[in-house]
Order: C-alpha cells, then sequence, then structure tokens
C-alpha cells in the first residue's frame, strides 16, 4: 500500500468514526429501517 492510500485510508476513518452516528440516525431516518441503515455507512467507507 503506498503512503497516499494509507493517507487516505487514515482520512476516511477519522470522517467515520466522528460521524458515523450522525449519518446512521439520518438514514434511519430516510430508509425507516434500523437494519438497512445500520450496514450502509460501512458498506460506504469501504476502500
Amino acid at each position: 500500500m503506498d503512503s497516499h492510500m494509507v493517507t487516505l485510508q487514515a482520512w476516511l476513518t477519522e470522517i467515520y468514526q466522528q460521524d458515523a452516528r450522525r449519518i446512521y440516525a439520518t438514514l434511519v431516518r430516510l430508509l425507516g429501517n434500523f437494519d438497512l441503515a445500520e450496514d450502509k455507512p460501512q458498506e460506504a467507507f469501504l476502500l
């Protein structure tokens, strides 16, 4: 893994940790489904 990829992964991890709860709450409200909303933020941040 090159240094750019490591930097990007660290940046995305930080964003995910800061915003995961807010993203989850928004998805629950929009989708109306707790289980579906739980999986989507993780999938979006996978590299």
